[in-house]
């Protein structure tokens, strides 16, 4: 075989093993790097929804998209529909009382809640039902 044909070979080969799957499994179903169930707050350590959120899910953390100087957005916390509040209303929130936790990207939480959520919302469901 020439140099050209064993390049585009090779080429051809790399490419094709890029696109294809792996095949290993994360184990995380689809969409639920956006969600953390019971199961999942069960079986970390006890402590705040705060505590939970930089354990298992710590980019929700991370504000995205633009800011600026005179407006300071924070990441919306709701308790069900009520409205918590910034990050720091995830340490009033004991992880024992938590059913779900679902993370809203700023398109789905301008939609859900309304305008005002510049880098997404943190949503709460706990085992009361009137909190859902």
């Amino acid at each position: 075989m020439s140099y050209h044909r064993k390049f585009w070979a090779a080429a051809l080969f790399m490419l094709a093993s890029a696109c294809a799957s792996s095949g290993i499994s994360t184990g995380e179903s689809p969409g639920s790097r956006n969600v953390i169930t019971a199961e999942e707050i069960r079986r970390g350590s006890p402590g705040t929804a705060l505590d939970v959120v930089r354990a298992l899910r710590p980019s929700w953390l991370v504000k995205r998209g633009p800011q600026s100087v005179s407006y300071e957005a924070d990441i919306v916390v709701y308790l069900g529909r009520a409205r918590m509040g910034g990050i720091s209303a995830l340490s009033e929130l004991a992880s024992g009382n938590i059913t779900s936790m679902e993370f809203l990207t700023p398109a789905a939480a301008n939609y859900r809640f309304g305008a005002g959520h510049p880098h997404g919302a943190i949503v709460v469901s706990t085992a009361d039902p009137g909190v859902r």
